[in-house]
């Protein structure tokens, strides 16, 4: 047998020699039970896969045993904290699902030794902060999950070392202020639904490769000049739902290669002059739910690529003449029953 599932069977204890009879058995699925010690695994040695989701546990492999173990849900465990070399055993693991499990600490050993490790979930936790260079022995982690947290800031050394990372998601933390070493094959990064307010001026340098950035529902107020220098490979860009008022000229400086922005609901009052220069390869421009009142010849100079524009519910009162000059492609430009007067 190499399957077995005991999935919400009420266990509280499996001895060490539980599983001695099943010598080829690959994957286990104990999730859903009351399991506090996982010393049954010695009889298990050969696991690839291993379900021990929302039981008891309070630590990770008290016991040093060597695995073989590739994915491992621990998530939704009160295990709080995360003590160091809690995975030296399992050289082999590939997957670490360890959400919801009200941690609160780690240990800045804790994942010593995991150099095969592609996926990390730490979403769902308490963590106000992370040691300097956590993660830097992790050289083939890919995905790393830091969602609903309580983390404040994002500082220049949380991630050193993770060069091979693709997909960072910091949403909905408490991150007044970020700071990013080089994160050379970073392709996404979602910081929304946190408290940075300020978008201070080279932000993201370092992070050349990145294709997505959201910071919805950010509470940002202000984009500082250069905020985006060195997002040249930039395609889509969330900055919805903020409290932003102004779009300062040249605010977009350096995003050549954005096809998508999305300024929806973002109490965007006024559009300076050339505020979208830069904007060459815009596609899909969203300023829907905004007051910005008024629009002239200069709000969309830059956008001659521009292919739909959504203007709804923007409480457009006033369109000045040559408003939509520059813009030789765009097929559909949204109203949906606004009052507006044409000058």
């Amino acid at each position: 047998m190499e399957k077995l599932s005991l999935k919400n069977c009420g266990i509280k204890n499996l001895s060490e020699d539980a599983f001695e009879d099943i010598p080829y058995l690959r994957h286990l699925d104990l999730q859903g039970n009351q399991i506090s010690s996982t010393t049954f695994l010695k009889s298990a040695l050969q696991l690839w896969s291993l379900n021990l989701n929302s039981n008891n546990l309070k630590n990770i492999f008290e016991d040093s045993v060597s695995l073989n173990i590739q994915h491992l849900d621990a998530g939704s465990n009160p295990l709080t904290t995360l003590r160091s070399f809690s995975f030296s055993g399992i050289k082999t693991l590939s997957n670490l699902q360890l959400k919801n499990c009200s941690l609160a600490k780690i240990e800045v050993n804790a994942f010593e030794g995991l150099q095969e490790l592609s996926y990390l979930d730490l979403s769902s936790n308490n963590l106000e902060t992370l040691p300097g260079k956590l993660f830097s022995n992790l050289v083939n982690l890919y995905s790393l999950e830091l969602s609903n947290n309580k983390l404040i800031s994002i500082e220049k050394d949380y991630f050193s070392g993770l060069n091979n990372l693709h997909t960072l998601n910091i949403r909905n933390n408490s991150i007044q202020e970020i700071s990013f070493l080089e994160l050379q094959s970073l392709t996404l990064l979602d910081l929304s639904e946190n408290s940075i307010t300020t978008l201070r001026g080279r932000t993201f340098v370092g992070l050349q490769k990145l294709s997505s950035l959201s910071l919805k529902n950010s509470n940002l107020t202000d984009i500082e000049p250069k905020a985006f220098y060195g997002l040249e490979k930039l395609k889509f860009l969330d900055l919805s739902f903020n409290d932003l008022r102004y779009l300062n000229s040249s605010v977009f400086e350096g995003l050549s290669n954005v096809v998508t922005l999305d300024l929806f609901k973002s109490n965007i009052e006024v559009i300076e002059y050339e505020a979208f220069l830069g904007l060459g390869n815009l596609k899909y421009l969203n300023l829907s739910e905004n007051q910005i009142e008024v629009l002239n010849n200069k709000t969309f100079y830059g956008l001659n690529s521009l292919l739909e524009l959504n203007l709804a519910k923007a409480n457009i009162k006033v369109i000045e003449g040559g408003s939509f000059n520059h813009l030789y492609f765009t097929m559909l430009t949204r109203f949906e029953q606004q009052q507006f007067q044409r000058n």
